[in-house]
Formats: structure tokens, C-alpha cells, sequence
């Protein structure tokens, strides 16, 4: 009967219009009575199949806009707070985590996917967004980082594989710089030199004894179209 109770309680809640964060919510983050001894709420069900897409949950929340008008819409907002210090052992902070069991030979397993649909030239299409709001210079922060198993292979970082002529650019660093790899305490980066249109390679890079080792310059003909320079100092 409880577990009925909670069920019509969490339809209710899905079905809620409340106002919260920082604007309008089409569905509320209330708590329900689904806990289990783990402190975890589940919402599960077993799926018929069917020729079509199967939902676990659908959340679409729309508004009609005009111009003028300054909006954002969130479909769901996860905000995970953790408070505390020297807290021990295991303190991991998750917004929102995709797993996927595959146990099917003939399954694609997708983690986490994002669509745009573009019905209308203007503005911008971003499937993936990262910002850093509030981030402090003694944190080590990444926009996406990758951290396969120890027993892991064949692993691809990131694929370009499907329809490559449909990028304009495959990556674009605007001139930032990239990390190649360490050794001996040393980060060694290659980064675009506006001033001379070619690649530094730098030592220590993103430190204050960053230093220029190397420069890849391209010339205009072959054989000598990617030739080596020695070092010169950091601009």
C-alpha cells in the first residue's frame, strides 16, 4: 500500500506545475516517498517493445516567445550540493550520470546523447556545452575528461568516423594551446602563433617557465613544407 501511495504521489509531482530555482519548472523536484535503505529513489519499469522509441522518462517543456523577451528553458535541472570537509575516502559528486548495461550482441550502447533539431537559420547550435561559472586556480578542471578501465583497449578518445566531409573544422583551438604529454615534471605543448602563422612548441607550458623549444614553420613548397626550428625564447 505504501509503495502505491508513493507511485500516485510521484505522478502527482510529474504532473505538478511548481516555480522553483530560478524560474518556472514544468516538473517539480519534490522528494518521494521511493527511498530505499540505500537512500536511493527509483522510478523503474519493465518497457514493452515496440516499432518505436521506448521512454524511461519523457520531459518536454516548451514556451512561446517572442522578440524581446529574455528566456532560458531548462528540460532538467540536476543540482547536486556537497558540504563538508576532510571528508574521507569516497566523495565523488555527480549531476547526472547515463549507464547502459549492453547484454545484447546487436545493441548500440550510448551513455549519454544529445540532439538539436534546427528548424530556423540564426543563433547558435551547441549539442554540448561546458562552462565553469566559479572555478578556482588551485583546481585541477576539466572540460571533458575521459578515464577508460586499467584492462581497457582499442579505445578511441573521440570519432569523427560517420560523414567527415560534414565538418567544417574536425577541432578548432582558436589558438589555444595543446598539451602533447609530460615528462620528466614537464608539460609540452603545441600552440598557433598568430604573429608568424606557425607552431610553437613550448615547454612548461601553462606555467611562468613556459619557453618555446621548437617551431614547426610551414613554407609554401615542398620538400621543405614542414621544416624544424631550434629554440627561442617565450613570446
Amino acid at each position: 500500500m505504501k509503495i502505491l501511495i508513493a507511485v500516485l504521489a510521484l505522478l502527482v509531482t510529474f504532473n505538478a506545475h511548481a516555480k522553483g530555482f530560478a524560474g518556472d519548472m514544468g516538473l517539480a523536484g519534490e522528494m518521494v516517498d521511493l527511498s530505499t535503505s540505500d537512500f536511493i529513489q527509483k522510478v523503474e519499469g519493465i518497457l514493452t517493445p515496440a516499432n518505436k522509441i521506448q521512454t524511461g522518462l519523457k520531459v518536454r517543456p516548451s514556451i512561446n516567445v517572442d522578440g524581446g523577451v529574455n528566456y532560458e528553458l531548462i528540460g532538467v535541472y540536476s543540482g547536486v550540493g556537497v558540504n563538508g570537509l576532510n571528508v574521507a575516502q569516497h566523495r565523488d559528486a555527480i549531476g547526472v550520470q547515463g549507464t547502459v548495461f549492453k547484454n545484447s550482441a546487436d545493441a548500440n550502447a550510448v551513455g549519454l546523447k544529445c540532439s538539436v533539431y534546427d528548424a530556423i537559420p540564426g543563433g547558435t547550435s551547441t549539442c554540448l556545452e561546458v562552462s565553469f561559472p566559479y572555478s578556482q586556480a588551485g583546481t585541477p578542471t576539466n572540460g571533458i575528461s575521459m578515464q577508460p578501465s586499467n584492462f581497457a583497449t582499442d579505445l578511441v578518445g573521440i570519432s569523427f568516423a560517420k560523414n567527415p566531409q560534414a565538418y567544417k573544422y574536425a577541432t578548432d583551438y582558436a589558438g589555444a594551446p595543446v598539451a602533447m604529454g609530460s615528462k620528466a615534471g614537464s608539460t609540452y605543448c603545441i600552440q598557433f602563433n598568430d604573429a608568424t602563422a606557425e607552431l610553437d612548441y613550448i615547454k612548461n607550458c601553462g606555467t611562468a617557465s613556459e619557453e618555446v623549444v621548437g617551431q614547426v614553420a610551414m613554407a609554401s613548397a615542398p620538400p621543405a613544407a614542414i621544416q624544424f626550428k631550434g629554440k627561442k625564447p617565450r613570446r
